[in-house]
């Protein structure tokens, strides 16, 4: 993590130095004021994902979960040129990303139950598309719940399908304060095949504990 200029607040190294490499990039070809707003967009932008213990955005130019953050982010009063910014960068990178994906490391019950459940997604997306869930969203939910459970495993909490139903979870994902990531364990609950499923194995890491 880095800070850049007066804002002290850091932002992901990765972030700050795609950020300097737009700004190279812009060098006698665009105005010091697009610079200017541009590159404090996404200074800002940065600093808000990791406040809010969100991925940084240089490795996720292509992936909607970013998208997602950026509405939410606008929607709090963040920098509307942050879009912009992005579209920049996006073109700067030439479809690929401009550092290496950071690499998930969730609970593997968990990495197994976010991989049946978005099978059973895209089943239920292929038999009724016009009802059926949006891809899109599968592929966001999928992504937010491993972001998820790798912070529960980083931070030596137990995973998502252990406590699926449990109050220790919501207490969790609170901490953990990402809507996205929110909203997919509610709807992973809500989920028929899931909804059961996840009190079973609740149940049984009790047993477990209490053995």
């Amino acid at each position: 993590m880095v800070s850049d200029g007066r804002d002290k607040r850091p932002l992901y190294s990765n972030d700050a130095i795609v950020v300097e490499r737009l700004r190279s990039a812009y060098a006698g070809k665009v105005k010091d004021g697009t610079v200017k707003r541009h590159v404090n967009s996404l200074f800002g932008f940065g600093r808000w994902l990791l406040e809010n213990n969100r991925p940084g955005f240089a490795a996720r130019l292509h992936d909607p979960s970013l998208d997602q953050d950026r509405k939410e982010y606008e929607s709090r009063g963040g920098s509307w040129d942050v879009p912009r910014a992005l579209g920049r960068l996006k073109t700067l990178a030439g479809g690929a990303p401009m550092v290496g994906r950071a690499v998930r490391n969730p609970d593997p019950v968990d990495a197994a139950l976010i991989r049946d459940y978005k099978a059973a997604l895209i089943e239920e997306y292929k038999a009724a598309p016009a009802t059926g869930p949006n891809p899109a969203t599968i592929q966001v939910y999928g992504s937010a719940l491993r972001r998820f459970s790798h912070y529960l495993r980083e931070n030596n909490k137990p995973g998502i399908a252990a406590r699926l139903h449990e109050g220790s979870l919501d207490e969790d994902a609170k901490r953990y304060n990402n809507s996205i990531g929110i909203s997919a364990l509610a709807h992973l609950r809500r989920f028929p095949p899931y909804a059961a499923l996840g009190r079973e194995i609740a149940l049984a890491a009790r047993t477990v504990r209490v053995a």
